[in-house]
């Protein structure tokens, strides 16, 4: 049985780290919506309705990630060198709002506790995550997901883990209960 550290995951369905957090959410079982602009746009075109995301009444990029800042507990940023762009302008609404946020860089290993112990400390039940576009970071969609989910049997713990830099973040963990000889999950 899964015991989320976060109530909620979101993010604005943008193309790159916002959508693979949202596959990730979906596959598995995890609360996760978010704001999206009007219209539902993204790089690539409308954003699939499978993503339960909800529209912000303009459909400048700006109002979205504000709208996610603000519902979230806290942001953690994921990116691939120094933050421009969206990701950049995530930091600077998580500082005009006084919101507590975490940059993870994407091409160096990161020690999983570290967003474990943020989150914790912070008391975040739900998170928001944002980082680059596919545009600004091609290598998240030509792998189709930047994140696999995997169990570690060791630690208990849910793991995402980015294959193409080998980068580990923990969102979940995991509560083993062996009812009636039932699978773990």
């Amino acid at each position: 049985m899964l015991g989320l550290i976060f109530s909620k995951i979101i993010s604005g369905g943008q193309t790159g780290v916002d959508r693979a957090t949202l596959d990730v959410a979906l596959e598995l079982g995890i609360p996760c919506g978010g704001w999206c602009p009007k219209g539902k746009i993204a790089e690539d075109g409308p954003i699939d309705p499978q993503y339960p995301l909800k529209e912000t009444k303009t459909a400048k990029y700006q109002f979205r990630t504000e709208a996610n800042v603000m519902e979230a507990d806290g942001t953690l940023i994921l990116t691939s060198g120094t933050p421009t762009g969206g990701t950049a302008f995530a930091i600077q609404v998580t500082l005009k709002h006084k919101k507590p946020y975490l940059v993870i860089g994407l091409n160096q290993k990161s020690n999983p506790s570290i967003i474990r112990d943020w989150a914790n400390m912070i008391k975040i039940g739900i998170l928001n995550v944002a980082g680059p576009r596919e545009a600004k970071f091609p290598e998240s969609m030509r792998r189709r997901k930047i994140w696999q989910a995997s169990l570690s049997a060791k630690d208990e713990r849910v793991v995402f883990q980015n294959q193409y830099y080998e980068s580990h973040f923990i969102i979940v963990s995991v509560r083993r209960e062996n009812l009636k000889g039932e699978d773990q999950q």
